[in-house]
């Protein structure tokens, strides 16, 4: 598959959840994903798409820069999570955790994973892009996996 692929699947949706690895990947240029994640968070940015998140996702992106002591990293992820146009950071509330519960036991993925797949499901997201094919066995919500267009 490629990029344009990517971009096709893409424009079919207006609501947009993604995990963790989507901002990492688009944050810190990675050269292999840098592009694929250009599209998404450029629709964002144009108001033709919104993007989810879970609140976990900023805990989990904070780990690295608090880690090597990287002030400005942290702070650059604090403002994207508070302020990039149209992103919504949902946060873990009870019908949250029952919904992950339920994934959990039925699929047994790993806890951080379902909170964040129950946070697309909950935000009404209509795909949830992440690079873990395991996750695509969630049946509840359709996926897209990034390294399928690579």
């Amino acid at each position: 598959m490629s990029i344009k692929e990517f971009e096709t699947k893409l424009s079919r949706f207006s609501r947009v959840a993604l995990d963790v690895m989507c901002f990492v990947y688009f944050f810190e240029e990675n050269p292999k994903y840098l592009k694929l994640c250009e599209k998404i968070f450029q629709l964002a940015e144009k108001g033709r798409i919104k993007i989810f998140t879970s609140i976990l996702s900023y805990s989990e992106i904070q780990i690295g820069p608090k880690k090597s002591k990287n002030i400005y990293l942290e702070r650059k992820y604090r403002n994207i999570f508070n302020r990039f146009p149209n992103l919504e950071v949902k946060l873990y509330d009870w019908p949250m955790a029952e919904m992950a519960s339920t994934l959990r036991a039925q699929y047994n993925i790993r806890l951080p994973d379902v909170i964040n797949l129950a946070s697309a499901i909950q935000a009404d997201a209509e795909v949830f892009i992440t690079n873990d094919k395991n996750l695509s066995r969630v049946k509840e919500i359709p996926t897209l996996i990034l390294k399928d267009f690579i």
